[in-house]
């Protein structure tokens, strides 16, 4: 049982909605500064579907997820039938379907692997990356907590322990910012591009 069977998508949203909106989702904003008209974007842990409705309209959206009863979710509340969403219920770890021009871990998805799946699902999305584009990772910053549910045990991803690792995994560029939520919590986005090929 993952700690997402603990959480139900309703209840997930709502969160996310205290959290992010604005009335775009605030993280959103973040990423768009990354993004260019027409790129090919996958999320992972796509979950119930929150940001793809913003993304779809401008950019080709791949969004992955291993927790079925979001996805089921993201169709039902959705995609109500009206468009054919290209939502696949699998792992980044084992995908390897196509290129993408950028690659999006939101909201701490990252910390859901152990670290040695971490280094793994940098390494697939160094394969499934255009050359020169990006990878982003968003988690909260050092000096924030992550969630303290007991049943919660994210791997802890910070861009300072991983600065000396990024090179060997291939990324000749990488950045962090920051930015707040609506409830002023401290977040990270680590930025990575691909070296040239």
């Amino acid at each position: 049982m993952t700690h997402y069977s603990r959480i139900s998508p309703e209840d997930f949203e709502g969160y996310a909605r205290s959290e992010f909106w604005f009335p775009i989702p605030i993280d959103l904003i973040q990423y768009q500064a990354y993004f260019r008209p027409g790129d090919t974007i996958l999320e992972v842990g796509c979950g119930w579907g929150r940001l793809w409705n913003h993304i779809v309209q401008t950019h080709k959206y791949v969004g992955l997820d291993i927790h079925e009863p979001y996805l089921e979710y993201f169709r039902e509340t959705l995609l109500r039938g009206r468009i054919n969403a290209n939502i696949v219920n699998m792992s980044i770890l084992d995908y390897s379907e196509r290129t993408f021009d950028v690659i999006l871990f939101p909201w701490t998805v990252i910390g859901d692997l152990s670290e040695n799946d971490q280094r793994r699902a940098l390494e697939r999305c160094h394969d499934l990356l255009a050359t020169y584009w990006t990878i982003l990772l968003d988690n909260p910053a050092k000096e924030t907590p992550y969630s303290e549910s007991p049943w919660y045990a994210p791997t802890k991803f910070y861009y300072e322990d991983w600065t000396n690792e990024f090179p060997k995994l291939g990324f000749g560029f990488h950045e962090r910012i920051q930015y707040e939520t609506l409830t002023k919590k401290v977040r990270e986005i680590t930025v990575l591009k691909k070296n040239a090929i």
